[in-house]
């Protein structure tokens, strides 16, 4: 929804850049964290997407700091939403990665995001960010479960009127 809100900004008031920016901004003041742009180079003619942010006050590096030192950046969930507003805004797959993260001690989290293509592993990475499988499921059963009660109303409608 964030990606729609900064696509509608798009054309009336902003340029792309600016609208890019709108979802940080919009990350912030849900209180998730502060992201303060490092670079930005939107390209999309010549197949270029480059972004690079430093994060301020990341929930989740809270969260993991309290259970010790972390070998691995801690900030999925705020990756995954980088990642989906970028790809919803600019059409084109986005994958964000956390090259450093205060979670493992370093001075700051900053993040890289690049079409995903441009990283050699986006399809192995893509999966860490998919819904669990075992959401996937459940939407499955759920699907079967509706098709099953739209037989059986028909069947019943059928009996009913036969």
């Amino acid at each position: 929804m964030d990606a729609e809100l900064g696509a509608s900004l798009r054309g009336e008031r902003l340029g792309l850049e600016e609208s890019f920016l709108a979802g940080p901004q919009l990350h912030a003041l849900q209180g998730h964290v502060q992201a303060v742009p490092i670079s930005l180079e939107i390209n999309l003619e010549q197949d270029r997407f480059y972004s690079e942010f430093i994060w301020k006050g990341s929930f989740e590096v809270d969260v993991w700091r309290s259970r010790g030192p972390q070998r691995e950046p801690a900030c999925w969930t705020l990756l995954g939403y980088a990642s989906g507003y970028a790809t919803q805004l600019l059409g084109r797959e986005v994958q964000y990665r956390e090259v450093s993260c205060r979670a493992c001690g370093d001075d700051n989290c900053r993040i890289i995001g690049k079409l995903a293509e441009e990283w050699p592993d986006h399809a192995a990475f893509a999966e860490l960010l998919r819904e669990a499988p075992l959401i996937d499921e459940l939407y499955e059963l759920q699907a079967r479960i509706a098709t099953l009660e739209s037989d059986l109303a028909r069947t019943r409608d059928q009996e009913t009127w036969g």
